[in-house]
């Protein structure tokens, strides 16, 4: 009898198998606790909510889990304890893949027994040449070469088979071959040391098969340095990318176009939470070579979050080029040493920036039939905009320069700038200027109807919050000096400056000593100017001439809210400083009058690099909105109705049960109380009953309080989109701006 031997060979990625019409993209799906530590070995499973098919996974350990998902479907995510945990719903967007990070805190018991099961369930084979695969069994061959097609001798080589949850591995020989034999009829994904996104292939259900699958891959020699988080890289004169990693190479010139010697480059990457630093070279040069399936921060000494840098692990290898410009920073260093300050010691003369003109692609431009959205390709979160004079003026995501004036209907171009920084912060508009801060380090006026630059202040390395405009002014935060961490002579305990700046000519009107960064925004209300600092140290100045009027030390964590007698902040527990509670406080002696325990959450940050750039710049979470003499706030997942009085609650609207949810600090139009949330959906509430009047769900990430325009809501989005909705209720109006006006203060 003649044995019959059926042969597949895998010279090319497989196909990925997909339903008819749906466009396929990988999810790179982070399961991180509520300390943001990775979830190792979790077992979890999506369900598309269409179809429901089920695709099941482990975590990885570093907490990672990749599924082969469709563009514009909806995945139910599930955990052994929790079903229905969350929600996924995949862009439909041009891009291949996706990340995605969701909170779940694995019981310990789990998390015992899934390592044992990991453990139990991987495999170790040696198998040799001679070796034959019994029935219902199939000989698996993984050929590795290198990109020059020479075999990669004695590498370890992983076989997944996700079907029945086992992990083979298996060495390769001097011809660079590995040798499984595995059960027949299923799938298997090869991967090897970091690499593991080799397409997954499937075994027929037929006995005694052997599949070849030949594969490429560079492995990865970089000698590296350890220093605490920091790691510092000694790469060769050539460098190359490997499988597992991408050749990242910078070229950094300043604002002349020189380039720039020994300036220190970082990139942050987020998930595993390390640093790898370098030093750019005589050419301006900057190279690294950084594992792919991260995302990394750009950094520079007095410049950060220059950019997002977004490296999934996909097939083959891959390099990319970055050039950018940056102010220097010895030229920082010189300006604080030589720039002119007053006796008081405030400066009195800042460097300027310039602006330049920037088109608007069409295609970003996405017309709807409940309105129109615009799909910036930053992918990052959209600093919430404003509106005034039928105009619309916004930020294009964090992690870029650019800001755009669009009609407010149409959504059609106006005009667009472009800052020398990155990182702007909400906008605000006054008396047709618009005004805005840059993370790194600007202060722009702009004419709102040309986009033409007014004056510009270059304010410091780093700024966390957003200017705020009344009476002609525009008041903000800078820090007086670099911050260094030691200090030989004596420094005042006040080391930031509450400046205002005239409107029109950017001229300084006043100064006036803080302790701390800004809790967001200055707040203006009666011809005073109020602030919380990070210290959780509340202030009271003259709008008119600066002078500080009072101040108290009351462990604020949120920025004010001001009627005519009250002041409304939360602060930290007394007992628990992770706990924050609703302080009522007298406004003419900032004396605590009253602790409302029964509206209370979990405090946000204990310091400030716990939140991001954008969310500081945008913070207003849990803070109250006064209106039509009642208070509302979110804590944590539930909208708030109080009586400003004593704090009565009034009504409650649970949010979400969802780990990881936000909601941001509700808006008032027309009698609706309306909140935007984390989870994609705009609710509007009754104000008197709490009953919700109506819902809006964008699909996408919402980041910050939305925006009220003529019967139109303007939510921007944390992956770049702008967002607009019909409500087709033109009584819903007049919420232009970030906190309602330019004074950032909520009190209607």
């Amino acid at each position: 009898m003649k044995k019959f031997v059926f042969l597949i060979v895998f010279l090319l990625p497989a196909i990925a198998f997909t339903q008819v019409g749906k466009i396929p993209a990988d999810l790179y799906l982070r399961v991180v606790n509520s300390k943001n530590e990775p979830q190792q070995f979790c077992k979890l499973w999506l369900i598309e909510k269409e179809s429901g098919d089920s695709l099941p996974a482990h975590t990885s350990k570093k907490g990672k889990a990749l599924f082969k998902v469709h563009k514009g479907s909806s995945y139910v995510v599930n955990f052994q304890d929790i079903r229905n945990h969350s929600v996924i719903t995949i862009a439909k967007r041009n891009r291949s893949y996706f990340l995605k990070t969701i909170t779940y805190n694995m019981p310990k018991s789990a998390q015992k027994e899934e390592l044992k099961t990991a453990k139990n369930d991987t495999i170790i084979q040696k198998i040799q040449r001679k070796d034959k695969a019994k029935r219902s069994e199939a000989l698996v061959k993984i050929k590795v070469r290198n990109a020059g097609n020479k075999p990669q001798k004695r590498l370890k080589v992983f076989l997944r088979a996700p079907d029945i949850q086992r992990v083979y591995v298996a060495k390769t020989d001097a011809s660079g071959t590995a040798r499984f034999i595995v059960p027949i009829n299923g799938k298997y994904q090869p991967s090897i040391g970091e690499f593991s996104n080799y397409n997954t292939f499937k075994l027929p259900n037929r006995a005694g098969i052997t599949a070849i699958r030949e594969i490429r891959f560079v492995p990865t020699k970089v000698k590296e340095r350890r220093k605490n988080d920091t790691i510092i890289q000694q790469l060769p004169a050539k460098v190359e990318p490997t499988s597992a990693r991408i050749y990242v190479h910078m070229t950094i010139r300043n604002y002349e176009n020189q380039l720039l010697e020994n300036e220190r480059v970082y990139l942050n990457a987020i998930d595993e939470k390390v640093v790898y630093m370098t030093t750019t070279n005589k050419k301006g040069v900057a190279d690294f070579l950084i594992p792919k399936g991260d995302r990394y921060t750009l950094h520079l000494t007095y410049e950060r979050d220059i950019d997002l840098l977004d490296y999934p692990i996909r097939w083959g290898l891959h390099s990319t080029e970055i050039n950018f410009h940056y102010i220097g920073t010895e030229q920082v260093k010189e300006f604080y040493k030589t720039t002119q300050r007053d006796k008081n010691g405030f400066i009195t003369e800042f460097m300027t920036s310039k602006v330049e003109r920037l088109p608007f692609q069409s295609s970003w431009l996405e017309n709807r039939a409940d309105g129109y959205r615009i799909n910036f390709p930053s992918h990052s979160s959209i600093s919430v905009p404003a509106i005034g004079g039928k105009r619309l003026f916004t930020p294009a995501g964090y992690y870029t320069n650019n800001l755009f004036c669009v009609n407010a209907k149409t959504g059609r171009y106006r005009w667009g700038a472009k800052f020398l920084e990155g990182g702007p912060s909400a906008v605000v508009y006054s008396e047709d200027v618009v005004v805005v801060n840059t993370q790194s380090c600007t202060l722009y006026a702009l004419n709102a109807r040309n986009g033409n630059l007014l004056w510009s202040k270059w304010l410091a390395p780093n700024i966390y919050s957003t200017p705020s405009v009344a009476n002609g002014k525009v008041f903000t935060i800078y820090p007086n000096n670099l911050p260094t961490k030691f200090k030989k002579q004596k420094q005042r305990k006040e080391e930031f400056v509450l400046v205002a700046f005239d409107l029109q000519t950017g001229e300084v009107v006043w100064q006036n000593w803080i302790d701390r960064e800004v809790l967001a925004a200055p707040v203006i209300s009666n011809n005073s100017v109020y602030l919380t600092s990070m210290s959780g140290k509340l202030y009271h100045f003259s709008e008119e001439t600066g002078e500080l009027l009072q101040s108290a030390d009351i462990h604020a964590v949120t920025p004010p809210t001001i009627t005519s007698d009250k002041l409304y902040v939360s602060v930290r527990d007394s007992k628990n400083v992770k706990k924050q509670v609703l302080a009522i406080v007298n406004r003419k002696t900032l004396k605590i009058e009253q602790i409302v325990e029964r509206i209370s959450g979990t405090v946000e940050f204990e310091r400030l690099r716990d939140l991001s750039a954008a969310r500081l710049m945008n913070y207003n979470n849990s803070r109250i909105l006064n209106y039509k003499d009642l208070n509302f706030n979110v804590m944590g997942s539930r909208l708030i109705c109080s009586k400003p009085t004593n704090g009565e609650i009034v009504w409650s609207a649970q949010l979400s049960d969802k780990e990881g949810f936000k909601a941001y600090m509700p808006i008032a139009v027309s009698g609706q109380i309306i909140v935007s949330q984390s989870d994609g959906k705009i609710r509007f509430f009754d104000y008197q009953s709490g009953k919700i009047s109506a819902e809006f769900d964008t699909g996408e990430e919402l980041f910050g309080s939305p925006l009220v325009y003529k019967g139109d809501v303007f939510s921007g989005s944390k992956a770049g989109k702008l967002i607009k909705i019909e409500t087709h209720n033109g009584s819903y109006d007049n919420w232009y701006q970030w906190n309602g006006n330019s004074e950032h203060n909520p009190d209607f």
